[in-house]
């Protein structure tokens, strides 16, 4: 390969102590690389800027090849699991954060020519407030996002984060093309040949290899870095919409009609909600302990008015479960009940006019308390009723220091992603305190599922019992078909290693 041009700014730290976000998962890092959109002077280019971005993350890669070393990128280090990890070469992407909006004719494909003015690149290290930020100045959104803003947006897909849009999906289901570096230091554009959006005159500009195949695309889409670093996503964003957020409080008998969606039967009325979840206090489950609250978001168009709403330009922390539970602290089993029961009712005590607010906004926070320990599962929703209220009761039988959220999610086309199961899955998170009781309760929920008959998947950015039995059990021959596109775009066992970490190992997801 010729030297790359422009040569970019390499440097790196030697033995970095790094920890993530939530300060649940630590190492020793051989190198511990920061790349930026710089020349090797230092230098910003006045021009595509994000080359020298990219040609930071070619040459890492040509480096640790030539090394034998392992390589992986974190952006937000927002995941609780060490999907992220390597204790090789380890790429703080944050830095790279060329946004752009708008794509030349040429180089979008006949059938995509409509979405030509929306269509977004975003390089990985942008990170999902700032991205909120820019589309909402344009007048455009993100269909959905997760409860917070922190993660980076390559980092948010390739872990298939969500929210609770019931209609629209995981944040994956509104990439359209990746822009991914792999062995060599080569590049690639990865689409679904079934929608193609970009032209070979694109990837020409880029410097790229276009490949467009749908289970390729599909592979990648949820491959936590495990395809190659990931430069770019193209996106497709949406008209600007408002959310009127209501929050009611109910006893779990009277909340379980959520579980099949039967929003009237819970006093919501006939509307049918944006986003929809409901989060259970498993030491109040009995009648007239009021154990449930049920969060719903209404669509509104900008400018619609809005009877006896509070119309909020920013959203303080705590309005999600993970905020909640980081009061939390490893307290004496005793005292949990009270603890859990306290502090769950803050970030959702029923409010007399209804939030209203943009997505970016009502989703905004980046800030966490810590350390957290969090997992989460999704299953079919014909089971959701039945696994969360399994899952709940084992909770509070062993004293956990936490709450059990569930939200629901229309079904994913990536192979991968832990909200597979269609038309809706239902993800049940369960964020707590980390301790060593925390894990031991993640621990007894699989074991308990499979003895109940109910199949779930797991989020791959949070505290999972992996093996490459679970991971087959969970996808169901999907994890086949991710290997061999894996071993197409990645044609050398060298390679693959390259790409792979301690996590993958686990889950047989390596070769």
């Amino acid at each position: 390969m010729t030297e790359l041009d422009p040569k970019p700014l390499l440097g790196f730290e030697a033995g970095f102590d790094w920890w993530n976000k939530h300060e649940s998962v630590n190492a020793k890092v051989e190198r511990l690389y920061a790349a930026w959109n710089r020349t090797a002077a230092g230098l910003e280019p006045a021009t595509q800027r994000w080359r020298a971005g990219l040609n930071v993350l070619r040459q890492i890669v040509i480096d640790a090849e030539a090394a034998g070393k392992r390589v992986r990128a974190y952006g937000g280090a927002w995941s609780l699991s060490d999907a992220a990890l390597t204790p090789d070469y380890l790429v703080n992407t944050k830095p790279l954060n060329y946004l752009s909006q708008g794509f030349e004719p040429a180089h979008v494909t006949t059938s995509a020519q409509p979405l030509a003015s929306r269509l977004v690149y975003a390089q990985c290290g942008v990170h999902v407030m700032e991205l909120n930020s820019a589309l909402e100045a344009a007048g455009w959104a993100l269909p959905t996002s997760g409860a917070s803003n922190g993660q980076t947006i390559a980092g948010a897909v390739s872990t298939g984060t969500h929210g609770s849009a019931i209609d629209v999906g995981s944040m994956q289901d509104y990439v359209r093309a990746l822009h991914i570096v792999g062995e060599g230091g080569e590049h690639f554009v990865v689409q679904p040949s079934s929608r193609p959006t970009v032209t070979k005159a694109f990837c020409d500009f880029l410097g790229a290899t276009l490949l467009e195949d749908d289970d390729m695309f599909h592979a990648a889409l949820v491959s936590f870095g495990s395809f190659g670093l990931i430069h770019g996503l193209i996106l497709l964003p949406v008209p600007m919409f408002l959310l009127e957020k209501k929050i009611i409080h109910l006893d779990f008998d009277e909340a379980r009609a959520g579980f099949d969606l039967a929003f009237e039967k819970l006093g919501l009325g006939p509307e049918r909600p944006h986003h929809f979840e409901m989060v259970l206090n498993p030491y109040q489950l009995d009648p007239k302990q009021g154990g449930a609250w049920i969060v719903a978001m209404y669509k509104r168009t900008p400018g619609q008015a809005i009877p006896d709403a509070d119309v909020r330009s920013s959203i303080e922390p705590g309005d999600d479960a993970m905020w909640a539970v980081g009061g939390l602290t490893n307290a004496v089993p005793a005292l949990v009940p009270g603890l859990v029961t306290t502090l769950v009712g803050a970030p959702y005590a029923p409010t007399k006019k209804n939030v209203v607010a943009t997505p970016g906004v009502m989703f905004g926070s980046t800030s966490i308390r810590g350390p957290i320990g969090s997992a989460e599962i999704g299953v079919p929703l014909a089971h959701a009723e039945r696994a969360a209220e399994k899952i709940a009761r084992l909770a509070e039988n062993e004293r956990f220091a936490g709450v059990v959220a569930c939200r629901f999610v229309r079904s994913s086309n990536a192979l991968l992603a832990f909200t597979r199961f269609a038309p809706t899955t239902c993800t049940i998170e369960l964020p707590g305190v980390a301790s060593p009781t925390t894990e031991g309760f993640f621990k007894k929920v699989g074991p308990m599922l499979d003895a109940e008959g109910i199949n779930f998947t797991f989020h791959w950015g949070q505290w999972a019992d992996l093996s490459p039995g679970r991971v087959t059990q969970a996808f169901e021959g999907n994890e086949t078909t991710w290997l061999e596109q894996r071993r197409k775009l990645l044609p050398t066992a060298k390679g693959r290693r390259m790409f792979s970490n301690a996590m993958l190992e686990r889950c047989g997801l390596h070769e």
